[in-house]
């Protein structure tokens, strides 16, 4: 292997864990825009409140927008949550997979309403 090689691949070694954080970052970024855009497109956080606290997780969200921990949710809740067709539809306007984009909403979501809540 000539110099050149080596250098490249410690270079990628020591810059791939930077750079995928740096990229999940990005996504969750993206997610967040794409959640304050469902959020708005439900009529505002009240009505997404009202529609989460139907569809049976009025304790989860009750945590979201007290003081104090968050209660988490899977990404099987997240999906209850936002729905197949809007998930789908949000998946094909950020390029992110639905598997990915139902994650990064799994682990968005709680804050993102306590922070809506909040404003």
């Amino acid at each position: 292997m000539n110099w050149i090689a080596r250098l490249f691949d410690l270079f990628s070694f020591r810059f791939a864990p930077a750079s995928a954080a740096v990229e999940r970052r990005a996504d969750a970024d993206q997610a967040i825009r794409l959640l304050q855009d469902y959020i708005a497109s439900k009529g505002g956080v009240a009505e997404t409140i009202k529609r989460f606290e139907k569809a049976g997780f009025a304790g989860k969200v009750r945590s979201w927008r007290a003081d104090g921990a968050n209660l988490p949710i899977n990404s099987v809740e997240a999906l209850q949550l936002i729905g197949w067709k809007d998930l789908r539809d949000m998946s094909a306007r950020s390029g992110l997979s639905i598997d990915r984009l139902r994650d990064i909403l799994a682990d968005q979501l709680p804050g993102a309403i306590r922070r809506a809540c909040a404003a």
